[in-house]
């Protein structure tokens, strides 16, 4: 996974670095081979705005902003905006696996089924 941090009239000294670095790790745990995530941190009118693009190579991006006050708020609200589709994108995608996997095994039970009453003829 290729993180790539973009700040826009804010400095970010390490520890704000280390909080966003450890905060994406946490996107990893669904498995989906995510390519590339872009974070880029804007400040305008004393509010931060933050925006997380995400790359999974065979679909499109998934892009997800927030804005508040506080640096640490904006981004947490931006990786649980993330997660939470994510999440769902993966439970959609396991779920569709699931339905092939049934169709094929009740497949196999009737051409097995099919034969056996050939066999019997």
């Amino acid at each position: 996974m290729n993180l790539q941090i973009t700040s826009r009239k804010i400095n970010l000294n390490q520890d704000r670095l280390n909080y966003i670095e450890n905060t994406i790790l946490g996107l990893e745990k669904y498995n989906l081979n995510i390519q590339k995530i872009q974070v880029v941190l804007t400040i305008q009118h004393n509010i931060l705005k933050s925006e997380m693009i995400i790359e999974i190579p065979g679909y499109s991006r998934f892009v997800f902003h927030s804005s508040d006050e506080d640096f640490y708020t904006s981004i947490a609200s931006c990786y649980q905006r993330a997660e939470k589709s994510l999440r769902r994108f993966h439970d959609r995608k396991i779920s569709k696996k699931r339905q092939r996997t049934k169709f094929s095994t009740i497949v196999d039970t009737l051409t097995q089924s099919l034969e056996d009453i050939q066999d019997s003829h």
